[in-house]
């Protein structure tokens, strides 16, 4: 997480997430607003989410130059999805990488939860979901299950349901969903 003025929608993020069954998030931090900073902290004194300081070394000091965070892929989001894979081994069934923007949604009216869909997929230690865009309309799409489970709560997050006809290629963009072990 970087940057800040996300305060709404980091609570939209975590509270849906929480809708889908989600139990715990592993934040790992690289810039935020003080008040994002004081949101993770209410989440971590309720023992919801782990923070975790992820910053890339701007050391000039050492004998040879630091890495850059252009030599590193987009802030070490691979080396902070490993960490936090290992990191939960042994304390989680499941565990997912997404950014603030993003949400995995069971699409069948049966599966409330990600844990009601993944029981009805066959037993695999890893779950690959394409990503597609949705676009940016704030009308509810009545005809959508998962639509129609939040409607009454009004959350901004869950208001773009009209979804582009095109799906990502496997595994660009994908988002995955991992049995640690």
């Amino acid at each position: 997480m970087f940057l800040g003025g996300h305060k709404k929608h980091l609570v939209e993020w975590i509270e849906v997430n929480k809708l889908l069954g989600v139990e715990r998030f592993t934040i790992y931090v690289h810039n935020v607003s003080k008040g994002d900073m004081n949101i993770l902290n209410y989440y971590e004194s309720k023992n919801i989410v782990e923070i975790i300081n992820w910053t890339l070394s701007t050391d000039n000091a050492r004998q040879y130059d630091p890495p850059s965070a252009d030599d590193i892929s987009y802030f070490a989001q691979m080396a902070a999805g490993n960490d936090c894979l290992y990191r939960n081994k042994g304390r989680a069934t499941f565990t997912m990488n997404t950014d603030l923007d993003e949400l995995i949604v069971p699409s069948r009216a049966a599966d409330f939860t990600l844990l009601d869909m993944i029981h009805r997929l066959p037993k695999r230690n890893v779950y690959c979901f394409r990503s597609s865009n949705h676009t940016d309309v704030d009308v509810y799409h009545d005809e959508h299950p998962v639509a129609q489970r939040f409607k009454h709560l009004h959350i901004k997050m869950v208001d773009h349901f009209k979804r582009e006809k095109e799906f990502s290629k496997p595994r660009i963009r994908s988002k995955l969903i991992y049995r640690p072990g």
